[in-house]
């Protein structure tokens, strides 16, 4: 899991300027129309629509699924960007693997390459940064977003 704030910033910075638009004529124009709606709405507003219709639910399922498992294992996405070879080491632990050494240090390295910008397949680029709410979202959009998702973030033992 990732903090659903950066989530959505990290998601509007993907549909509103970086993803590759579709091939096909009829989804290029839902998708072109869906990004015009998004600039002209601003991150500030599409987040907190985006907050109530699609994060809520989303942790919401995470957490019915976290519930029914017997012995759940929650991946924590800054755990995953603090240690890499760690995080890829009790992974494999967990579930009883023993990939060869080459492996895990091909997987560490590249989790180390995605800590700055990285350019996906097509042209996709991300930062992959946690923390982005605090300087991107104005001060009353990150009050609304904690307010609607107070229950999830404490679920989940993201600070307010």
């Amino acid at each position: 899991v990732r903090d659903p704030r950066d989530v959505l910033v990290s998601a509007w910075h993907s549909f509103a300027f970086t993803h590759v638009e579709p091939k096909g004529r009829r989804a290029l124009r839902t998708f072109r129309r869906g990004r015009q709606m998004m600039l002209e709405m601003g991150m500030d507003a599409w987040v907190r629509h985006r907050a109530r219709d699609w994060m809520r639910p989303l942790f919401e399922r995470y957490d019915v699924q976290r519930r029914a498992s017997e012995d759940p294992w929650v991946v924590r996405y800054d755990e995953f960007r603090a240690d890499p070879e760690a995080f890829v080491l009790g992974l494999c632990e967990l579930l009883g693997a023993r990939p060869p050494e080459s492996w895990v240090a091909q997987w560490v390295e590249w989790a180390q390459q995605g800590r700055s910008s990285v350019v996906m397949p097509e042209g996709h680029v991300r930062s992959g940064h946690s923390g982005q709410w605090q300087d991107e979202l104005q001060p009353e959009t990150v009050r609304a977003i904690d307010d609607e998702l107070a229950d999830v973030l404490e679920c989940w033992g993201f600070r307010r």
